[in-house]
This record gives structure tokens, C-alpha cells and sequence, in this order.
């Protein structure tokens, strides 16, 4: 699930309600990253099943976003839903031109919402949608804007830039890895991302880190088991080692935090995660940073 609304309140509670249902859900504060988010997972082969999608935001209102959505033959056949003010009663021309599957009155009650999403994802799936798949030949990018051969979702390498911080991010989520990668790519932070907790440990003998961004519930092995194992790790060496762990849960609420805390993380974000809000973290915990016995 994709949600689109430039509310950070309303953007958290939906993604903590889709949370508590059981949908992976991504929530992104306009139009424009929303679109980029859905090319990218095209390209990557993801699968996007419905995109919620708030009609007042400025720049890009919901009307523009679902026009630029259907305007992209890759996207014709995906499932939108509309969240709405009283004051949009009356345009169901618009959303039927737009094949806007379903519309729901703000505040959408919560089992009204659920209901939504369950009826479009089942439509797609007896009508059959359009599946985001990756096409046979990617489009070629300029030579500067081409990503390193070592550098994917889920890839083993860093970018291959020497000396320069190098962030382990963990992360399951496929949408949240796209997240990741949008914001770190455009900068000069060398970064590898893994699916679960055994994976960063793999990769953390491997080659190392600086800093890690820890996802708190992976499968395999979650963020505080990880955690967990890496301070006994770095306890037996006595080398004085200490990796910056960050992590990063689906909640914002102090028991949360001190869980964190407690498995022997040094700080937290809670999802979505703000680029901003992420990059203040990573400056934090890498001021001054340089080749620690963590890194290989």
C-alpha cells in the first residue's frame, strides 16, 4: 500500500492502522515522491496493490496525483482510493474518469477504510490488474545518473566510494527499501541494504559499517535480536568497538524507544521516515567519524 497525504498526523495513523492490519504500507507527504516511488517499483519488480491518496495537498492536489497515475500506461490498472472533505460530494464524474476504485469521507473510520482496501485488492485480483512488473529492457540511463553495479535493494555491495561513511541499513520492506535508497542516493554516504538480522551480521563481518539503520521486526532475526548479538560480539573482541545502531519501529511511543534502548541500540526513528529527520540522524551519529575496528 501506497498512502499520499502531506498531514504528518493522518500520514502515521494510516500507516500504523494498515500496520495493525496486516498490509505493508508506505506513507510519502506528496505527489511527487509518490510517483517516483511507483516508477521505482516498477522498475524493481514490486508489486503495489492499492494507492490512498489524500484530494487536499498543495502543489500536487489528490486530482492532479491520480491524473499523473493514469496518464503512465504502467499504472492504468492500479487500484486507487480517495480520501475526501465534505466538500467534494458530487464529484463522482471526476473519480470515475480517473477509475478511482473507492472514496471515503474524512475522518475514514477505521473498519470503513480496512473494508476499502479489501473490496479493491479482491476486485484486482478477480478482474486482474496490472501487476507493477519490471519491463524486458530497463531504460538506459545518462552515464552520470547510472547506479553502481555493486549498489540494489538487497544487493551485497556499497557503492564503491573509498573512504567516506559506510551505513548497513536493514530493512525487509520493499517499499521502505526504495525509501531508503532515494534518500541516500543522492548523497555521498556509501550504503548496502539487507532483509534481516542475520543478513547484517553476515554483512557486518564482511565489510563493516559505520553506522547501521536497524528495522525492528524482520524476519529471521529481528532488529533487537540483532542488536542484540552485535554488543556480545563487540564485548568478547575487547577492542573497545561500538557501531552506532539506530533503530528504526513502526511506532512512536516511549515503550518502544526504551525496547530499543534496551537491546543495546543508541538511538531510534520512527516510520515513515522523514528524509530530513533521517539525514540529521546519520550526521549525529557519524560526526567525527572514522575507521573503527567495525569496519573491515
Amino acid at each position: 500500500m501506497l498512502v499520499v497525504d502531506d498531514n504528518a498526523v493522518n500520514r502515521r495513523i494510516v500507516t500504523e492502522q494498515l500496520s495493525i492490519w496486516g498490509f505493508d504500507g508506505l506513507a510519502v507527504e506528496d505527489g511527487e515522491t509518490a510517483l517516483k516511488i511507483l516508477a521505482e517499483a516498477f522498475n524493481t519488480g514490486l508489486h503495489i496493490d492499492v494507492v490512498i491518496i489524500d484530494y487536499h495537498m498543495p502543489v500536487m492536489n489528490g486530482i492532479d496525483v491520480a491524473r499523473a497515475i493514469r496518464s503512465d500506461g504502467r499504472f492504468d490498472d492500479l487500484a486507487l482510493i480517495f480520501l475526501t472533505s465534505m466538500d467534494m460530494v458530487g464529484d463522482d464524474q471526476i473519480f470515475q474518469s480517473l477509475k478511482v476504485q473507492a472514496h471515503l469521507m474524512k475522518p475514514a473510520r477505521a473498519n470503513l477504510l480496512k473494508g476499502a482496501i479489501i473490496d479493491v485488492v479482491r476486485a484486482a485480483q478477480i478482474h486482474g490488474g496490472l501487476p507493477l512488473r519490471a519491463p524486458a529492457t530497463p531504460p538506459v540511463l545518462p552515464a552520470s545518473s547510472q547506479p553502481s553495479a555493486g549498489l540494489g535493494v538487497g544487493e551485497a555491495g556499497y557503492q564503491p566510494v573509498r573512504e567516506r561513511l559506510k551505513v548497513l541499513i536493514a530493512e525487509d520492506n520493499q517499499v521502505n527499501q526504495i525509501v531508503f535508497r532515494q534518500i541516500l542516493s543522492s548523497s555521498d554516504i556509501d550504503y548496502r541494504i539487507v532483509s534481516n538480522g542475520e543478513d547484517v551480521l553476515n554483512a557486518l563481518h564482511d565489510t563493516g559499517a559505520d553506522l547501521i539503520l536497524m528495522d525492528v521486526s524482520m524476519p529471521v532475526m529481528n532488529g533487537h535480536q540483532t542488536t542484540v548479538i552485535i554488543r556480545a560480539q563487540e564485548s568478547r573482541r575487547g577492542l573497545g568497538e561500538h557501531v552506532p545502531i539506530v533503530g528504526i519501529t513502526a511506532h512512536a511511543l516511549d515503550s518502544d524507544r526504551e525496547a530499543c534502548l534496551a537491546s543495546g541500540m543508541d538511538d531510534y526513528l520512527s516510520k515513515p521516515i522523514s528524509p530530513e529527520l533521517l539525514m540529521r540522524k546519520i550526521e549525529q551519529w557519524s560526526a567525527g567519524f572514522s575507521r573503527s575496528a567495525a569496519r573491515r
